[in-house]
């Protein structure tokens, strides 16, 4: 993701930024239950995306890694 990207606010319904492609999603975790409670994504996966990202990671990105996907 881009500064810039980054810096920009985020639009009305979307609380977080995706670590990996700038883009912008509702997470929900501080609310009731976050989305990404229901995916299924491998261990490793999830130890590397940690290492890697500062947080997360919007429904299409962790959908593509946990799926194969490049980090």
């Amino acid at each position: 993701m881009t500064e810039t990207a980054r810096k920009q606010p985020l639009s009305p319904g979307a609380d977080k930024r995706c670590s990996r492609c700038g883009g912008e999603f509702d997470c929900g975790a501080g609310r009731s239950s976050c989305w990404c409670v229901s995916e299924r994504v491998p261990k490793a996966v999830l130890d590397r995306l940690r290492a890697k990202y500062p947080d997360c990671l919007c429904p299409s990105c962790l959908r593509e890694v946990a799926a194969g996907g490049n980090l």
